[in-house]
């Protein structure tokens, strides 16, 4: 056990088990869980996102995994989650903690902790996870995010005392789109000892006993499902009994939208929802499919990416992706642009490698990932960046 760890509060807009967020509500739980080993961390956050039967009472303090956390009442947009509750905790309490941990850009929870740090001389790190590339500021209310961007955003980035990002390529193109300095890089991180059993998994129960091509993630229009459709119906023609299973939550009621895509492509018996998928039925999805999928326009990491590489499928993934280059440097998978073309190019390249390249392919993505993206590794150099930022602030 370690003396005077340093005192880490940790501040995110929704935390798990906020599932439908996507994947940084499982990197960061995991992320916290593993750090609790070195230093001594506490998590703010909102209920935002979790489900009516939560058995979570919101504004009081309650324990994940031995780690203290107050999800706080919000109330308005639930992307934005303004909490005044959240706010007056800051103000009474952020002068015990040696260092705050933001997760998220455009959010009220991280211009009030922003603010409160400033207010009050607490460093503060900002973990962007993906929200300010150029095509994701693109994406949506775009209009608003350069507004809120140039009045509140651009404020709590520069004066944050490091910007976390999780791949070089979110690094380059955030720091040359937004001309931001003292950023770090530390990848997602996952434990692979959840990955031991996979081997012992049969498969799925809840879908057809066919051959597979998986799509596993939040169902947005940033993932490239759109441009995925079209190049499956094209693959069709060549492997007319292969399925694209999609799993995940729907965000922003987005699956009807492709559902009608599907329709208009025909393609209504190939293509299968499967909805939300969690512990082993997720597993299980990806040990037996023929090749996991995420053709993203923008994603600056792709855990997904990590967990099926763990669970053995072959992978094909965007050059929005950010791990691609750490991929391709490998060889360890099929790398894509984000058209449909090159899609299609890419699976009916990887369907039809021979057995031995998809199993070189297969131990060299293990390879890299167990290299690169070992939990406990990442855990241990966010601590010593903690302690480092410290150390410079007390000087």
């Amino acid at each position: 056990m370690q003396k005077n760890k340093p005192k880490i509060l940790h501040v995110s807009p929704s935390y798990f088990p906020a599932h439908r967020f996507g994947g940084p509500i499982q990197s960061v739980y995991q992320l916290n869980n593993e750090l609790s080993e070195h230093v001594d961390i506490e998590i703010i956050t909102t209920n935002a996102g979790l489900l009516t039967d939560s058995k979570i009472i919101p504004n009081q303090k309650t324990f994940l995994k031995n780690i203290p956390i107050i999800y706080f009442s919000f109330f308005g947009y639930e992307h934005y989650n303004f909490s005044i509750k959240l706010l007056v905790f800051l103000f009474k309490n952020i002068k015990k903690y040696d260092l705050v941990h933001i997760t998220a850009v455009w959010n009220f929870p991280v211009f009030a902790t922003a603010l409160a740090c400033w207010i009050f001389k607490k460093p503060y790190i900002i973990s962007p996870r993906g929200t300010i590339y150029a095509e994701t500021m693109a994406l949506g209310s775009s209009v608003f995010k350069k507004i809120y961007y140039q009045l509140i955003a651009k404020w709590c980035l520069k004066n944050a005392a490091k910007i976390h990002y999780t791949s070089e390529d979110e690094k380059s193109k955030v720091e040359h789109f937004l001309d931001l300095k003292n950023g770090f890089v530390l990848a997602n991180g996952l434990d692979f000892q959840h990955f031991n059993d996979v081997e012992k998994l049969s498969f799925p129960d809840f879908i057809p006993q066919k051959e597979y091509i998986l799509f596993l993630g939040r169902i947005d229009p940033k993932k490239g499902l759109d441009i995925l459709l079209i190049a499956f119906q094209k693959l069709l023609m060549q492997f007319p009994n292969l399925n694209l299973i999609i799993a995940g939550p729907d965000s922003n009621n987005y699956k009807s939208k492709l559902e009608q895509e599907i329709n208009r492509l025909q393609i209504n018996e190939n293509v299968i929802f499967v909805g939300e998928v969690l512990g082993k039925q997720k597993l299980s999805l990806y040990k037996f499919a023929k090749i996991f999928v995420l053709t993203s326009y923008s994603e600056n990491f792709g855990m997904t990416v990590v967990e099926a590489i763990a669970c053995k499928c072959p992978i094909l993934i965007s050059d929005k992706v950010g791990i691609w280059n750490e991929l391709t440097d490998a060889n360890a998978g099929e790398i894509v642009e984000t058209n449909s073309e090159s899609i299609l190019h890419g699976l009916i390249n990887t369907l039809n490698l021979p057995k031995q390249e998809i199993e070189i392919r297969i131990k060299n993505a293990l390879d890299l990932a167990h290299q690169k993206y070992n939990i406990k590794n990442i855990a241990l150099s966010f601590s010593d960046i903690y302690k480092e930022i410290i150390s410079n602030d007390k000087t």
